[in-house]
């Protein structure tokens, strides 16, 4: 049997369109641990099992991915949920490259590869609660060098 969240809440979404790319959505979330409902069903931060990244360690596996990208020094913060399947979806900039790079238009272009990059994320084994399988939310660092 699945817990259920004490407290629950909607998830509030903003679509950014930017030239030439893809659009990104923005979600206001009331706090980093708080359970959520994403499309009519809960994701979870709490849970027994946490995914497990197919391809090996997940930060080794972000710095290979960005080693060869040189265009300014900055870590966006991306949060994405690993649903029941497996797979990365909602993916969010926590934190833009801005806070470190003055350049807007570099910036944009890095939080860009960042969310591209997570969405592209290879499989996981999916998180379990109560030997059920359950939608997770992942926070993680892109560090461009």
């Amino acid at each position: 049997m699945q817990k259920k969240p004490d407290q629950t809440f909607t998830v509030q979404t903003d679509t950014v369109q930017r030239e030439r790319k893809e659009p990104i959505t923005i979600e206001n979330l009331p706090g980093i641990n708080a359970p959520v409902i994403l499309d009519e069903d809960t994701v979870y931060t709490d849970v027994d099992t946490p995914p497990v990244f197919s391809a090996g360690d997940l930060e080794d596996y972000l710095q290979e991915a960005v080693k060869d990208i040189h265009i300014g020094e900055a870590i966006p913060v991306v949060m994405f949920v690993v649903s029941k399947a497996g797979y990365p979806c909602h993916v969010t900039l926590r934190r833009s490259a801005n806070v470190f790079i003055s350049d807007s238009q570099t910036a944009q272009e890095i939080d860009s590869i960042a969310c591209k990059l997570v969405r592209d994320l290879p499989h996981f084994t999916p998180a379990s609660l109560d030997g059920e399988l359950v939608n997770h939310r992942m926070v993680v660092a892109v560090r461009f060098k």
